[in-house]
């Protein structure tokens, strides 16, 4: 079933296997792995992915998606895609959260140290002054006061 959806959802959204495995890290024969079912990855991986795809883990167990009519809020913005329409690194993107320094997102320290993440789309769209695409695909450059080092 979660090969059936991950092809589904690459074709849909006009994502290439080869984008997937840039913006989640993975590596693209491990992508082609998971869409052919050959490989069902892990659930760590799978997170990793609905980040990058910006949707529910839920999603690949058949739930369907946010919907266009839903409000901002209620849809999510994984780590993944905020920080490539910042034209900024993944990591980057965590410590801004992770510091209290993003008005557009927390991270929650969760038990074994771990991190999770929230980044409200209304907010990030709001602080960048963007809609679905950072001004045409613009790189974001944040203001002088707030300037951060990867």
């Amino acid at each position: 079933m979660f090969n059936q959806t991950l092809k589904r959802a690459l074709l849909e959204r006009g994502i290439s296997q080869k984008e997937l495995a840039a913006s989640t890290g993975l590596s693209k024969s491990g992508i082609s792995q998971y869409v052919s079912g050959a490989v069902v990855p892990p659930l760590k991986t799978r997170q990793r992915i609905a980040d990058a795809m910006s949707v529910p883990l839920s999603f690949f167990d058949g739930a369907p998606p946010p919907s266009p009519g839903e409000p901002p809020d209620m849809r999510r913005l994984g780590v993944a895609e905020a920080a490539a329409r910042l034209g900024k690194s993944q990591q980057f993107v965590r410590v801004l959260l992770q510091s209290g320094k993003a008005p557009f997102g927390v991270a929650v320290r969760m038990p074994g140290g771990k991190y999770g993440y929230h980044i409200s789309p209304k907010k990030f769209d709001e602080y960048t002054g963007s809609g679905s695409r950072l001004n045409g695909g613009a790189v974001w450059t944040p203001p002088p006061t707030e300037i951060f080092d990867d």
